[in-house]
């Protein structure tokens, strides 16, 4: 992404850790807003006060107040994200060549175009004469079942029951497919917007941490292309104290 753009920018540390800072606070905040646009959410919604965003108390009040004051948030932040990275280019932040750039430009882009066509989900209902007219075929069906049913049974319990079973089964899906149809808002069968929210900040924090700002490297004596390059076995990844069958296995991850 575009935090691994600066790892050789000649620009002051604190410059550059101000980028990544914002930078991290912008998408955290482009997120929340695709999120609870999506899923129709105000702010009197109870599952907004769950959505999180980091650094929003970091911005200035300016900021909060054209972030809360527009109609159109996810414009304004994908605007302003653009403009942030276009102005760290300028500044020699970012050290890499334009065309480089440009491609995270797309991928962001690719991202919004996404976001508006799941969004569509909630914006288009379904039309209402198709929706009034399955309510009617469904109403009819409830009426023709019972006198079907006694074509194959003349007993009241089994004509019950298989009249039971076949309208509630086109109910079932009915009623299904209006979930279906609005996956994103406040119910408890809607998509969880609060932990799809909490995962990506989950995964900018990662971003800022020690491991993810460490350049990899091979260690002392396998460096200048002297390294073995032997296989290990996949469950070196969680490390020596990662639960395991086999306690021989952990011993494989270890240097010989």
């Amino acid at each position: 992404g575009i935090l691994s753009l600066h790892s050789s920018s000649k620009a002051p540390p604190g410059k550059v850790a101000e980028f990544r800072q914002t930078i991290l606070a912008l998408t955290s905040l482009l997120t929340a807003v695709c999120l609870s646009e999506m899923a129709s959410l105000d702010g009197f919604s109870d599952k907004l006060a769950n959505v999180e965003i980091l650094g929003w108390d970091d911005f200035d009040e300016e900021t909060r107040l054209a972030v809360q004051n527009t109609d159109m948030k996810v414009e304004l932040i994908y605007f302003w994200w653009q403009s942030y990275t276009s102005s760290a280019a300028n500044e020699g932040i970012l050290d890499v060549p334009p065309p480089i750039v440009s491609r995270v430009y797309a991928m962001i882009g690719r991202g919004l175009d996404s976001f508006e066509q799941a969004a569509q989900l909630t914006r288009i209902a379904m039309p209402v004469p198709y929706a009034q007219t399955t309510q009617w075929l469904l109403a009819i069906h409830c009426l023709i079942t019972p006198l079907s049913v006694l074509v194959w049974t003349e007993e009241p319990m089994t004509a019950f029951l298989l009249t039971f079973i076949l309208v509630f089964i086109a109910w079932a899906l009915y009623f299904i497919s209006i979930v279906l149809e609005h996956p994103f808002g406040d119910d408890d069968a809607d998509i969880d917007v609060c932990r799809l929210q909490r995962h990506a900040n989950a995964s900018l924090l990662m971003l800022r941490s020690e491991e993810a700002t460490h350049p990899p490297k091979f260690g002392e004596g396998f460096r200048q292309g002297k390294g073995i390059m032997e296989s290990t076995p996949g469950n070196c990844i969680f490390g020596e104290d990662s639960d395991s069958d086999d306690g021989n296995s952990k011993a494989l991850c270890l240097p010989a």
